[in-house]
């Protein structure tokens, strides 16, 4: 098979379980993740450099918790792990 013919199926394939995920869970992984790089470009160097600590993640309080661990069941779905 072609590169370019796997790559486009290989997308195809994250459109059409992104597009499940939203049927089923109410769920939009781009806005989710519009909203968690949003609040990382906003960052500070200091601030990401607090990475793993609870205030790191006290940044990204405002982001979807259910929806964030909607998506993270997707991604090891997805990834079959």
């Amino acid at each position: 098979m072609h590169p370019a013919s796997r790559a486009y199926i290989n997308m195809a394939d994250g459109i059409a379980r992104q597009a499940k995920l939203a049927a089923t869970h109410g769920t939009d992984a781009s806005v989710i993740a519009d909203q968690t790089m949003e609040i990382y470009r906003n960052l500070t160097e200091e601030q990401r450099a607090k990475v793993g600590t609870e205030e790191y993640r006290s940044y990204f309080a405002s982001v979807d918790a259910e929806q964030f661990d909607d998506l993270t069941m997707l991604c090891i779905d997805y990834h079959g792990t």
